[in-house]
């Protein structure tokens, strides 16, 4: 955080935000001050602050950065693939019904996760999940495949895979949004394809490891892929 004061350089005060987000800047003059915050990774805001000279305490609400454009430096937009001009979904639309869209070819957007190899695109705070009849909540993922191991773009999207798989293991707290596109693959059945285990443990026999995704993305193409900075 950074405030630029009406009198020159000498009207200066910085500061470091806390982990929330939360930080505090002290001066005494009053007057026009331009607040500019920064993080690592995104571009710079700023907000006038006008200080009367009579309140001790000013809140500046929340201020959100920006996600960067593809030109800025560290930013990745990444284009892979065949393009096809079809409308984005979101990872909880496509899972609340999944067998909707089963052998469509759909464009889907959310945040790339690892488990082990394995590569997931998610949805975030999805309001209506798919649930089984017994009330089951199924997470809001899609399990990403690569093309037929004979397909011609087959090498190429295995090595992307790795390396972005890699890339957010390496480096902890890395957020990557991306938007695939593929066809997509499911169960006429899934929403009660869920047995109980011992301790009533739900057991999902849906797509990728331990069956935790309603459905399959085989993908076509990554695409759009924006990297939040790593913590």
């Amino acid at each position: 955080m950074r405030l630029a004061g009406p009198a020159g350089p000498g009207a200066v005060a910085n500061a470091v935000s806390n982990k929330a987000g939360a930080f505090r800047l002290e001066t005494t003059a009053a007057g026009k001050y331009v607040l500019e915050i920064s993080a690592r990774g995104w571009p710079p805001a700023s907000v006038e602050v006008v200080l009367s000279g009579e309140a001790r305490d000013i809140d500046v609400g929340n201020i959100r950065l920006q996600l960067p454009p593809c030109s800025w430096p560290g930013a990745i937009c990444d284009d892979f693939g065949t393009s096809q001009k079809l409308s984005a979904l979101s990872v909880c639309t496509i899972t609340q019904d999944p067998w909707r869209y089963s052998q469509q070819s759909v464009t889907v957007w959310g945040k790339l996760r690892i488990s082990g190899d394995q590569l997931w695109l998610a949805g975030e705070s999805c309001t209506t999940p798919l649930k089984t009849p017994q009330g089951t909540v199924w997470d809001s993922l899609l399990w990403l495949v690569p093309p037929a191991s004979n397909a011609p773009d087959y090498p190429a999207f295995q090595a992307r895979m790795t390396d972005i798989i890699e890339r957010i293991r390496v480096r902890k707290g890395l957020t990557i949004l991306a938007t695939c596109v593929g066809r997509l693959e499911t169960r006429r059945d899934i929403a009660s394809a869920v047995s109980f285990g011992p301790e009533a443990k739900p057991q999902f026999a849906g797509f990728g490891i331990q069956g935790i995704a309603p459905a399959q993305l085989i993908l076509g193409e990554i695409k759009d892929m924006i990297e939040g900075p790593s913590q």
